[in-house]
């Protein structure tokens, strides 16, 4: 999904309020404070901008009951909290944050009418971004899709909405459509996401330059799956171009993207037959995703867990089964800590790698340690079938045809491959 949007709304900016807010010394301190997050946000020091947002919200919540001008900078505080707390993998609290957001924000609506569509829009964004995140599909796509519906509202009535605002959102319901397996939606939604970035990058390329790429990215994936992959090597090698040029004047930035669109190439050159060219992707992606995992190494990341994952594929593919057990194992630790926390995200993501471990050992003659890992993913992947067939039962089918291959010692197991 994409990172969090919104910084400081256009509404708590206005020069009209600023008459009432210079009376208040609690106010005052309360700005400056939000002020001060949206900086240290944008430095990539999220646990200070958490912190300095909800020291924000504090200090706006009582003034903000008898001053109405300063009600919306309690929107804008709690909205930005919820940002940082995303960026923190809080995602429980993240969501909580953009409920509050979002009801503060309809509050405002009612009381000027159309006046906070595009707040209210882009803080549904987010919202659909954290309930995806969770793995709570159906609520993401309501969210989704009221934003949405916001956005294409008449220009008249959306003074403060954007090409690029509608750009964004379309651009996360074709990543969601994508893991529900509505790939021809998923297509329509990338397409129009790409054509409305790439006109606002002709017109700033330093903006905007990096949001095609991620919407080149995620259309490099569809059109794996869809069978395109010369289209989807395009999309890809494009994506990294981009980003090599961001991450070139912004590493801390742009460097978590090069390691995306390099996980996702190497996984194309897999399934292309170029496995050295993969490697060495997978190689890089694994290089740059430690160096920010190093940063918090007490914090399970799922980055990591997912270019392990890749390059364990790799390695298996190349004949270097150990290897490529040792960086399974790796990421089913990492996944299985993120799933005590986040079970409807992490799991699929746990019974994935399990099933990989299975197909290696299966290579090894490891015959009852394949059994015992294709017989946990399959006990995984059996209630989210039911609850989500389009997405997984075609999942639990190749792990149930692994169990039946290990048991008669048969032709050799197929890997789980999906999103790392």
């Amino acid at each position: 999904m994409t990172a969090p949007s919104s910084s400081y709304d256009r509404r708590a900016g206005s020069a009209q309020g600023a008459p009432s807010l210079a009376e208040s010394a609690e106010v005052r301190l309360a700005s400056a404070n939000l002020e001060r997050g949206l900086a240290l946000r944008a430095m990539g020091r999220h646990r200070e901008a958490s912190a300095a947002f909800e020291q924000a919200v504090s200090g706006y919540r009582g003034p903000s009951a008898e001053d109405p001008l300063v009600f919306p900078y309690l929107a804008v505080a709690v909205l930005n909290m919820g940002n940082a707390l995303s960026d923190l993998g809080h995602l429980d609290e993240a969501l909580a944050a953009y409920k509050e957001a979002a009801g503060l924000y309809r509050e405002l609506e009612q009381a000027n009418p159309n006046f906070f569509r595009p707040e209210i829009a882009g803080t549904l964004s987010n919202l659909g971004n954290a309930l995806a995140d969770l793995g709570r599909r159906d609520e993401a796509l309501a969210a989704y899709e009221e934003a949405i519906a916001l956005y294409r509202a008449p220009a008249a009535t959306q003074p403060g909405a954007s090409p690029e605002d509608l750009a964004m959102v379309v651009g996360n319901l074709g990543t969601l459509l994508t893991d529900l397996g509505r790939r021809s939606e998923a297509l329509v939604a990338y397409d129009e996401a790409l054509m409305l970035y790439r006109a606002s990058a002709e017109r700033d390329p330093g903006a905007y330059s990096g949001n095609v790429a991620t919407v080149l990215n995620n259309l490099g994936g569809l059109l794996k799956d869809l069978g395109r992959p010369s289209e989807a090597l395009g999309a890809y090698e494009e994506a990294l171009l981009l980003y090599r040029a961001l991450a070139s004047r912004e590493p801390d930035a742009y460097q978590p993207d090069v390691a995306m669109t390099l996980g996702n190439l190497g996984n194309l050159l897999v399934e292309l037959d170029r496995l050295k060219e993969a490697l060495a992707a997978h190689e890089e992606a694994l290089a740059l995703r430690r160096a920010v995992a190093d940063r918090e190494p007490d914090a399970p990341d799922p980055d990591l867990a997912m270019a392990l994952n890749n390059i364990g594929n790799t390695l298996r593919e190349l004949g270097q089964s150990q290897k490529a057990i040792t960086a399974f194992q790796e990421a089913l630790d990492i996944r299985r800590r993120l799933a005590e926390r986040y079970p409807e995200a992490f799991v699929p993501r746990v019974a994935m790698t399990l099933n990989n471990i299975g197909a290696v050992l299966s290579d090894l003659s490891d015959w009852q340690g394949a059994m015992a890992a294709y017989e946990e993913a399959a006990a995984l992947y059996g209630p989210l079938a039911v609850t989500w067939p389009a997405v997984f039962a075609e999942r639990l089918a190749t792990v149930q045809r692994n169990m039946d291959d290990a048991r008669g010692q048969g032709q050799p197991p197929s890997q789980d491959r999906p999103g790392g």
